[in-house]
């Protein structure tokens, strides 16, 4: 599949430019092994997949949704960390076909789970910009309801995303805005009228999101450190 061979290379190029950068940060040593519990966080932002199979070839059309997330981090060193985070999103579209026809909705709910390595370098002591190649882990609803009654269905799917972002703290409360490039897909089943074939189509969730994170800061060592 295609998810691993972008993501090693972005694991390596992430590490790299960090590694590379962070000579020039005038604090402590950036390389040296100091794990902490570093933060945890509440994200709000967009959510926009590309929904190709479902915008492209059907009569749904589904824009942007609204998506939130939890997540804490683990710092190993001050270049380099862990994320692992859980989040919700939601998008939707409603159709009529025809004039006096019932008004059709079809919803989808993704739950992903998300662990991401983290790179960090910091500007003057001031703001610190992140890359962060993940793989996602999604759980996903999808419900219909309209002139055949309630309809849903279950599944999951595996996916690569990519995130930047630009940090600030203020005393124990840190602010990120980020953004965010998903890539995956999914198989779900249609039939369009009774009587007619089932047929299983692919269906991407490629697309960017951007949204805030507020963070509270933690910054405990791990294992005993100072």
């Amino acid at each position: 599949m295609r998810l691993s061979t972008i993501l090693f290379p972005l694991l390596f190029a992430s590490v790299s430019l960090f590694s590379s950068s962070a000579a020039a940060q005038s604090s402590n040593d950036p390389f040296e092994f100091s794990p902490e519990l570093r933060s945890v966080g509440l994200s709000m932002g967009t959510f926009s997949p590309s929904f190709n199979y479902l915008n492209d070839r059907t009569f749904w059309d589904f824009g942007t949704g609204a998506g939130i997330s939890l997540d804490t981090e683990l710092s190993l060193m001050p270049v380099l960390g862990f994320k692992l985070g859980f989040g919700f999103f939601q998008t939707n579209s409603d159709v009529r076909r025809g004039e006096f026809a019932q008004l059709e909705t079809l919803e989808y709910t993704f739950v992903p789970l998300t662990l991401a390595l983290v790179g960090r370098y910091t500007f003057s002591n001031v703001v610190t910009a992140s890359i962060s190649p993940a793989i996602d882990l999604y759980s996903i609803d999808s419900e219909y309801s309209g002139s055949s009654g309630v309809q849903s269905a279950k599944g999951s799917a595996t996916g690569f995303s990519i995130t930047g972002g630009l940090e600030r703290e203020f005393g124990p409360i840190g602010v990120e805005l980020f953004g965010r490039y998903a890539m995956g897909s999914f198989d779900q089943e249609f039939q369009f009228g009774q009587g007619l074939p089932v047929t299983t189509e692919e269906i991407s969730i490629d697309g960017f999101n951007m949204g805030l994170t507020l963070k509270y800061m933690i910054h405990t060592p791990l294992f005993g450190g100072n």
